[in-house]
């Protein structure tokens, strides 16, 4: 055998001698030094600092040139072209030379030939100070932002700014400028000295010029020497004498109320920009009838004194069958360690409640609904959602566990008026984001620093990460599922915790990581971002494949994703306990193995389901009932089927069993389940085990070989 194995050996070594050598491909990879901070500088006087460049790469780097930053190009200089070859570096000497007394910050840009992506510019950083060295600065604040609500068109209103100098000098107020999008509705202007811990009051008119809502930035020049704010937003909305009344409902647009209950309708109000509060004139008609289930409605008409009439605003009124009280409980969990989370804030339709030491959480009384959100936060953690089902015949939902990533990269946002790239660590996640495009919730230019807040999604490990259930709304209207390449989770706060979002018109380019279980990737895919009223995925826009990533343009802070509409066939099946009792009201689920999705339906009174699979996709169903979780199936489906075997639970509902899933990424190849108990009892690869034998009531349903899973063991009980 020895002998055997070492002519094995040589005829081995043999064969990698003939094999084709491959050479990597060229790269040329930049690095730099440190940020360049040359501190405090009389104006006049230079600095010089050494930048140095590093080529990490195999091949010659070209550097062509250095750029600096239009606003600070006039006090910094140096440059240098030329080659850097592998494995080298080059000392370039950067010079600032001050001519104001203010704060220099900006960016030098480095132009070359690299191949790899990342940041390609440095900080510059210095000060200009006085001749006289007597540190005299001229620090200019504000007062609020100024809004001047809705003004009738061509009237005028006006708002007092106040200007204050926290400095040590006198500051000097050259002139006031108005965005170039509003300077022709807001007026105004000022200049003069403002005193050591002065202040002047100045004056902005307000003068609309059409039925329309403006917002826009007034700069306030000035010798200041802080490098703080400069600006302050406006804000004003024109109206004309001919705008229609607005109903505002007051509560909900859907109830659901019991039969046999009194029904009180909680009303609207109206308003109209000339005739002010006319709540009194809505005309309300209802045709609820309590006494019989079914769907109503109630209308909201009214007009003003010109004959204007406001559009109807209409409420749904659900009578329903009178149920027990309804509730939603389960655990909250870290999704990477699986450590239970106190502290989680768990809500439903403005119903909070917190997760005990346990992780635990329980809510009450809620309407019925297909389909209920459930939202999930905790600081620390990227917000999560999934969607419930309460019904009259099911009305209890337990074990409705939800897992929050750990939050990726957290970035704070100095100076939000400045445009910025936000480059997550590690991974090809990236956010651009243009200068002056952030907004509180009102409208108003947000104030001091922002957290930035991005996690990358792989649905890879596990498609319950994503948000919902994977479901949109096609060009009919109806509910469809869609494929995940990957997602990225985008949110912002204030240093008050007050979310921050894209201006109206604005947008950000977000480069979201691509994750695949194998297959072609597309070039281009749409975005959808998740809506958290509907639970829905909403398509906005698309994004181009580069590598690893795909890049496109989003509209808003929130979960987006890479997905696409796959080509669909149903499945038609059945669920049973071993005994052959056929049982309602389960919840079926059907996750892909070879593709990043899911979807669900439930059994009806005769423990039949239809569920929609992707064409030709390999995919796991699986039915669960209460804590209670059915053998599973691996299906792959050409055209739409009816399983020739139902799913199968224990022989009661009532008798807890097993499921559990395995699932990895792509390296190893193949990891294995086993499953030992005292007496010689081992399921595994060789030893599947079979649901319907008292020897082992389990079976190993998927066996996996080929990278990321699942491998999926099922028990509908355990021998005595």
């Amino acid at each position: 055998m020895y002998k055997f194995l070492k002519k094995l050996s040589i005829i081995s070594i043999g064969l990698i001698l003939l094999g084709t050598i491959t050479f990597a491909e060229d790269t040329r990879i930049l690095k730099f030094g440190d940020n360049l901070e040359f501190g405090s500088v009389k104006v006049g006087d230079s600095v010089t600092r050494d930048l140095i460049l590093y080529n990490e790469g195999n091949a010659t780097l070209n550097i062509s040139k250095l750029r600096f930053h239009q606003r600070i190009q006039a006090v910094y200089a140096g440059d240098w072209s030329g080659a850097i070859e592998p494995g080298e570096s080059q000392h370039i000497s950067i010079t600032f030379t001050p001519n104001e007394v203010k704060i220099y910050n900006g960016l030098l840009y480095v132009n070359s030939d690299r191949t790899n992506s990342g940041n390609y510019s440095r900080v510059l950083k210095g000060e200009g100070t006085p001749l006289d060295d007597t540190n005299c600065t001229k620090i200019l604040t504000f007062g609020s932002h100024l809004k001047f609500g809705q003004v009738n068109i061509g009237e005028t209103v006006t708002r007092e700014i106040t200007l204050y100098n926290k400095g040590t000098c006198p500051l000097t107020i050259e002139k006031f400028r108005f965005h170039d999008k509003i300077k022709d509705v807001f007026s105004g202007d000022f200049s003069g000295v403002i005193e050591v811990n002065g202040s002047k009051t100045a004056t902005i008119t307000f003068k609309p010029t059409e039925n329309n809502r403006y917002s826009g930035l007034v700069y306030i020049q000035s010798d200041r020497t802080n490098g703080g704010e400069y600006s302050r937003a406006l804000i004003g909305e024109g109206i004309d004498n001919n705008n229609l009344p607005v109903i505002a409902l007051i509560g909900n647009y859907e109830v659901n109320i019991t039969k046999d209950s009194a029904y009180s309708d909680a009303g609207a109000t109206a308003i109209d920009d000339e005739d002010g509060d006319i709540t009194s004139d809505i005309n309300t008609t209802s045709n609820v009838d309590t006494s019989v289930i079914g769907t109503y409605e109630v209308r909201y008409n009214v007009k003003d004194s010109a004959g204007n009439i406001a559009t109807e605003v209409v409420r749904t009124v659900r009578v329903i069958e009178n149920t027990l009280p309804t509730s939603i409980s389960g655990v909250i969990t870290n999704f990477t360690t699986g450590t239970k989370l106190s502290n989680a804030t768990v809500s439903v339709n403005g119903q909070e409640t917190t997760t005990n030491a346990q992780g635990e959480y329980n809510l009450t009384n809620m309407a019925v609904s297909n389909r209920i959100v459930v939202s999930v936060s905790k600081d620390g953690y990227a917000t999560n959602s999934e969607i419930a089902s309460l019904s009259n015949t099911n009305q209890t939902v337990q074990d409705f566990n939800i897992a929050l990533l750990p939050i990726a990269f957290t970035y704070e946002l100095v100076d939000p008026t400045q445009e910025a790239t936000i480059e997550v660590p590690n991974s090809p996640a990236r956010l651009q984001l243009s200068a002056n495009s952030l907004v509180q919730e009102d409208g108003s230019l947000p104030i001091g620093s922002i957290r930035i807040l991005i996690t990358p999604i792989d649905p890879t490990q596990d498609i319950d990460i994503m948000a919902g259930d994977m479901l949109t709304r096609n060009g009919a209207n109806q509910l469809v599922p869609i494929e995940s390449y990957g997602a990225v989770n985008i949110e912002m706060f204030d240093a008050d915790n007050n979310p921050i979002n894209l201006r109206e018109g604005e947008s950000a380019t977000l480069r979201i990581p691509i994750f695949s279980r194998g297959g072609s990737i597309p070039n281009s895919i749409p975005l959808y971002y998740f809506d958290t009223t509907s639970g829905l995925w909403i398509e906005d826009g698309q994004a181009t494949r580069n590598g690893d990533y795909y890049e496109g343009t989003v509209t808003r802070f929130t979960i987006w994703n890479a997905d696409y509409l796959f080509d669909n066939v149903t499945i038609n099946g059945c669920v049973e306990d071993t005994d052959g009792n056929l049982i309602s009201n389960a919840s079926i689920r059907l996750e892909g193995v070879n593709y990043n999705g899911q979807t669900y339906a439930y059994s009806n009174l005769n423990g039949q389901f239809d569920i929609i699979a992707k064409r030709d996709g390999n995919a796991i169903l699986v039915a669960q009932k209460g804590v209670n979780t059915s053998s599973s199936k691996t299906i792959t489906p050409s055209s739409d089927i009816t399983l020739n075997e139902c799913l199968v639970f224990g022989n009661s509902v009532q008798t807890q069993g097993l499921v559990a899933k395995l699932t990895w990424g792509s390296d190893p190849r193949d990891l294995d389940t086993h499953v030992v108990q005292e007496g010689g009892y081992h399921i595994y690869y060789s030893n599947k085990g079979d649901l319907n034998s008292p020897i082992y009531l389990a079976a190993l349903d998927v066996d996996d070989t080929s990278s990321f899973g699942p491998e999926v063991f099922t028990a509908v009980a355990f021998p005595a």
